[in-house]
């Protein structure tokens, strides 16, 4: 099964943990040492302390400890512009020592948010996180054939590699460090916790 957190929701799944819109937000989620995954939806400052005392409660009724952090937002807006706590503040709140990576969205320049997921692979197995744009939907009808387009826009990443959103938004989901065994992309960086 999975599990879709809307703002300032936290929950448990023992296979995929889902954020359907993070546009200011950040979405964490743990991999527990059973492989299963706790995660939540932060949003403002306001609700962040409350959602880190929950999610911690979760961790500790969990019981086997955790295994690696992954932290996935338009990194600029969630903690630059409004003051959210970074992966290291997270992490330190939740008691968390080890492997953790960050996803940043920002160099998606996404206007209407980011859809992500993270699927377990087990512990001591980095999870896969994909993500895809929200971008409003343009629908064009010829022949009979239904034609699905966002809005055109390209970006090029800082390692040279250039995307269409039309292709990302409308056409498949990416897998965020897949094409990378370092993991160092501009957008999935581990990050040792200590």
């Amino acid at each position: 099964m999975a599990i879709y957190l809307d703002e300032d929701m936290i929950g448990t799944d023992a296979n995929m943990i889902a954020f359907p819109h993070l546009l200011l937000c950040m979405g964490v989620v743990v991999v527990m040492q059973d492989g299963s995954l706790i995660g939540a939806h932060f949003t403002t400052p306001q609700t962040e302390q409350s959602l880190l005392h929950g999610m911690r409660r979760s961790i500790l009724g969990n019981g086997s400890g955790m295994d690696q952090l992954y932290c996935m937002a338009n990194l600029a807006e969630h903690i630059h512009k409004f003051g959210g706590l970074d992966i290291n503040g997270k992490a330190e709140a939740l008691g968390f020592a080890g492997q953790g990576y960050v996803a940043d969205f920002g160099v998606f320049k996404p206007t209407d948010g980011t859809y992500a997921q993270v699927t377990t692979n087990g512990a001591g197995h980095r999870a896969t996180v994909r993500c895809k744009l929200n971008e409003h939907m343009v629908y064009a009808y010829g022949a009979g054939v239904h034609v699905l387009k966002a809005f055109n826009k390209s970006t090029t990443l800082a390692t040279g590699e250039s995307f269409s959103r039309n292709r990302l938004a409308a056409a498949s989901t990416h897998t965020l460090g897949a094409a990378s065994p370092d993991l160092n992309t501009p957008f999935l960086k581990p990050v040792t916790i200590s």
